[in-house]
């Protein structure tokens, strides 16, 4: 499954989770109006992370830093469709949180948690604590959703972010806390990551070195994500797992391997614009039960398609469009069976043109739009879609208007 290649200097790795390309294709509908949402940015700013910023000690032995953080990474799983990641709890503002990547909450439907007992036993053990095992469920209606033993705040699949808050009460939790002011990871600095790889194998400890700072990296059902490279050995299983410095502070999530190369693995960077703290503010301050929000990135968006691929090219594209959305962005513009083609867009005043005849290429294609462009109703931009229409026998170039975002996959499309 893990295969890399070389895609216009974007390094191709591929989810230690598997998930559809379509990311957000369930519950695919509108609800709301944009009058109702904040600026998701704005409303992060009075959030806070617990951190470390008194008392720090700079541990050298992996056996003295990894026990201050073990219990905090948890088990999580998604019954439906039989898959296993992990998350790590933090504490913000006073209440638990999971951090997961959102690649392994992406199916929806139920879930688990299983949380590292007072007595660091976890799932397999045979006298484990079953009162940290958590039940959940996401689902389109988050209003029924939030008393949950632990709910679904919100998930970003630009970033691979998402939010889960723990509402069972009276456990003894273990959090990460995240690096304190200052702090800036540095080439070569020892690191542990703590997963449970297989799905099977929880509390998993395992240590290596950062390899490179930021890593330009596409993910073929993602896109492009700067992220921490490192030679920590990641399975399947340990998406969203924590990678931690010598401090005992969280820095990264752990979301990519690659088995080309040995030990060449990746974690969501804890600062800068798609950074876990960043996004998961976001995802925080933005959601509202009230109006049945789940968080959101403000901005965000998308065609409003899915796809389906054929091993056989028509007209030279095996992307066939299998759905347009209701009210999205492409409705009454793209048609389902039309292949695509390619993407084209302007920024700077520049051109930008890439070929999107497969998932790869479409989601590369994409992920480029969405460095420059974000969703604007007031001054829409425009994204040129060419496609092969089989009902007409020719080739039509479409233009699409980006003026509506998808605010996470269940909350739909807000117009």
């Amino acid at each position: 499954m893990k295969k890399a290649t070389s895609k216009l200097f974007a390094l191709v790795v591929t989810l230690i989770l598997c998930v559809s390309f379509a990311g957000c294709a369930f519950f695919p509908f509108n609800r709301g109006d944009k009058s109702e949402l904040v600026d998701s940015s704005s409303v992060s700013s009075g959030i806070i992370f617990e951190q470390q910023n008194q008392g720090r000690t700079l541990y050298t032995d992996y056996a003295e830093v990894a026990p201050k953080v073990m219990r905090s990474v948890v088990v999580i799983e998604m019954p439906d469709i039989s898959g296993y990641g992990s998350g790590v709890i933090v504490e913000i503002d006073d209440q638990k949180y999971i951090l997961t990547c959102h690649h392994v909450i992406s199916s929806g439907g139920n879930f688990n948690v299983y949380i590292p007992d007072e007595n660091s036993r976890n799932m397999g053990d045979s006298d484990y604590n079953e009162e940290y095992v958590l039940s959940g469920v996401i689902q389109a209606n988050r209003a029924l959703t939030q008393f949950n033993e632990v709910s679904l705040v919100g998930g970003d699949k630009d970033a691979d972010i998402a939010v889960l808050k723990i509402n069972k009460t009276g456990l003894d939790l273990q959090t990460s806390p995240i690096p304190a002011n200052g702090y800036s990871i540095s080439y070569a600095e020892k690191v542990f990551a703590i997963g449970n790889p297989g799905g099977t194998l929880p509390m998993t400890f395992m240590g290596g070195n950062i390899s490179y700072l930021r890593r330009s990296t596409f993910f073929s059902t993602i896109g492009e994500l700067e992220l921490i490279q490192h030679n920590v050995s990641i399975n399947h299983g340990s998406s969203g797992g924590g990678l931690y410095n010598m401090y005992g502070e969280l820095i990264g999530i752990t979301n990519g391997g690659n088995d080309a190369y040995y030990n060449l693995n990746y974690a969501i960077p804890f600062d800068g614009d798609n950074g876990y703290v960043n996004i998961a503010k976001q995802l925080i301050g933005s959601y509202n039960s009230l109006n049945n929000n789940f968080g959101y990135i403000t901005g965000r968006w998308a065609l409003g398609i899915s796809v389906t691929t054929s091993a056989a090219a028509t007209n030279g594209s095996t992307i066939g469009v299998s759905l347009v959305n209701n009210g999205g962005n492409s409705d009454g513009i793209l048609k389902v069976n039309d292949r695509i083609l390619k993407i084209s867009f302007v920024a700077n005043g520049v051109t930008q043109s890439f070929d999107a005849t497969n998932n790869s290429e479409l989601t590369y294609a994409l992920s480029q739009a969405k460095k420059v462009i974000q969703a604007d109703p007031q001054n829409p931009a425009t994204i040129t879609v060419r496609v092969y229409r089989p009902s007409e026998g020719k080739q039509l170039s479409l233009d699409v208007q980006i003026k509506d975002q998808f605010i996470f996959c269940d909350t739909g499309i807000y117009n």
